[in-house]
């Protein structure tokens, strides 16, 4: 859910070498400025951060308090177009970050097709991005099979050529809606 209070800009993060104490140790400290969302995660990345911020000037600061001197920063970190919709409301026991390339949409009209297709089959929580790959997204499940009909819902939409799907093994997050033993608010650095 965007609101008028929300940053205007976000970008996900994906390091595949930083450790996965990260969670530990923001879920007990706090989370850094600019930080709404770090999780770890499966697939080739081992963390994926989501940050928030008003001047895209503030993101390496953000990325550097995440990830600091130890672990790497892919080189296709994603900026989304618009305000973060990624992990603002709808939290379950399953849960998967979703990197999707889209091919022949060349058109508002495509683009608005597409929108309404991703948004029938997994819900709000989706941005297009500038990056390696053109939308990020979560897709939330009740369970297993819930979360491959999900997925599988994806790969049926004719534009989608490729997703990597990345489950969340654990997180935190400062959003008011997440469970509280997953939620830390931002620490004033």
């Amino acid at each position: 859910m965007v609101t008028d209070d929300q940053p205007a800009h976000a970008a996900y993060i994906f390091s595949e070498d930083a450790s996965y104490q990260l969670v530990s140790r923001f879920r007990h400290s706090g989370l850094p400025p600019g930080v709404h969302f770090v999780g770890s995660v499966t697939g080739p990345w081992q963390v994926v951060a989501i940050a928030e911020f008003d001047d895209l000037t503030e993101l390496p600061g953000i990325v550097e308090s995440v990830f600091g001197g130890g672990g790497s920063v892919d080189p296709g970190t994603a900026y989304a177009l618009g305000q973060n919709a990624v992990k603002r409301s709808v939290y379950t026991e399953v849960m998967a970050l979703v990197r999707i390339d889209v091919k022949d949409v060349t058109d508002s009209d495509g683009l608005e097709e597409l929108r309404g297709q991703l948004t029938e089959a997994i819900g709000e929580e989706f941005n297009f991005v500038f990056g390696d790959f053109d939308v990020f997204a979560c897709v939330t499940a009740e369970d297993d099979d819930d979360m491959l009909a999900k997925l599988f819902v994806l790969h049926g939409i004719g534009a989608i050529t490729r997703t990597d799907t990345l489950f969340i093994i654990d997180y935190v997050c400062a959003g008011d809606d997440a469970p509280k033993a997953y939620r830390r608010h931002t620490r004033k650095d």
